[in-house]
């Protein structure tokens, strides 16, 4: 199978670029793990201080928002995501032609541990520049062992954002963000009986745009919800190799999407120096438009059926949990 070779190799070599790249420019701008203050409401100094003394005589709502403190500068963000990957057609390795009929081609993702960066800077005025890192490498278990079927996917996106936070009121924020995203994405696949392998791969820059809301409960924390969408243009690489044969076809200047939906708690606590911690849980969901492509036949009623060849696109997805530590200066 040259073609798997020879493109593994690429992508290797790509992935490792961008790494150096991400870590040239984090070593050049001398980032540290601090942030500004997430909000501001616009008074005479522009900054929103961090104020837990009101309450008693306006009420028990007055001050439980005021939650936040420091000003402009750094900041670090470390998330571990457990990510579960999912197909539009179903997770297989190939169209369930496998001998004897009672078995399939079905393989089963669990929940892995993926980490995601986030280093940037933002000024006391909310206006701020980031750059995110987040990368996915796992691969399937079989459901039926005794097939010898085997699926792995190998993907990373590389973000760099200029964003603006906006405070509406005591309780409610928000965040304006636009890009460029970079994405890898390769995606194999092996299915000894009969022999065969598929590669689904794109390399890929595009544009992306995001909005998170922010609730604050002033000692008690905030609650987020967020959403990040882009589009992406690039070649789209499909490569099949079954019954002897090779199927290889490169789909110029290709387009796919990508939508993210995340919400969930966030704990914060201002440091003597007045920096803010925080942590973060929430769960998160990803939906891939047209990077990866579908199985033909559609059937579950081997044997007797064709190899597995390129049947149109196919869309994959990603959920799960999410973890996130940060301190803001």
């Amino acid at each position: 199978m040259p073609h798997l070779v020879q493109f593994t190799e690429d992508y290797s070599m790509k992935r490792i670029f961008f790494v150096a790249l991400l870590a040239g420019i984090v070593t050049s701008l001398g980032l540290s793990p601090t942030r500004a203050a997430d909000y501001f409401n616009g008074g005479d100094d522009g900054k929103f201080v961090y104020d837990d003394s009101k309450g008693g005589k306006g009420g028990v709502l007055d001050g439980i928002c005021d939650s936040t403190c420091g000003d402009g500068g750094f900041y670090g963000l470390a998330e571990l995501m457990f990510m579960k990957y999912h197909r539009a057609d179903g997770v297989r390795a190939g169209s369930f032609n496998n001998i004897p009929p009672a078995t399939t081609d079905d393989v089963s993702f669990d929940y892995n541990a993926t980490p995601r960066l986030t280093l940037g800077y933002v000024t006391d005025s909310g206006l701020g520049v980031r750059v995110r890192y987040w990368e996915y490498d796992q691969v399937g278990t079989p459901d039926f062992p005794g097939t010898g079927v085997g699926m792995g996917v190998d993907t990373y996106n590389i973000d760099f954002e200029a964003f603006e936070r906006v405070q509406v009121s005591d309780c409610w924020a928000f965040e304006l963000s636009g890009g460029l995203r970079y994405n890898s994405f390769n995606e194999t696949m092996t299915d000894p009986i009969p022999p065969g392998a598929r590669l689904n791969s794109f390399d890929g820059l595009g544009g992306i745009v995001g909005l998170e809301a922010t609730r604050s409960l002033g000692r008690w924390g905030n609650l987020y919800g967020r959403t990040r969408f882009g589009i992406l243009h690039d070649d789209k690489t499909v490569i099949n190799v079954a019954g002897g044969l090779t199927q290889a076809a490169i789909l110029r200047d290709s387009t796919v999407t990508m939508t993210e939906i995340a919400m969930g708690y966030e704990w914060n606590r201002c440091t003597r120096n007045g920096s803010l911690l925080f942590a973060r849980a929430g769960y998160e969901w990803q939906h891939w438009d047209n990077f990866s492509s579908s199985f033909t036949p559609f059937t579950t009623t081997p044997p007797g059926n064709p190899p597995a060849a390129f049947a149109g696109p196919s869309d994959v997805g990603f959920s799960g949990f999410v973890f996130a530590l940060g301190l803001e200066r």
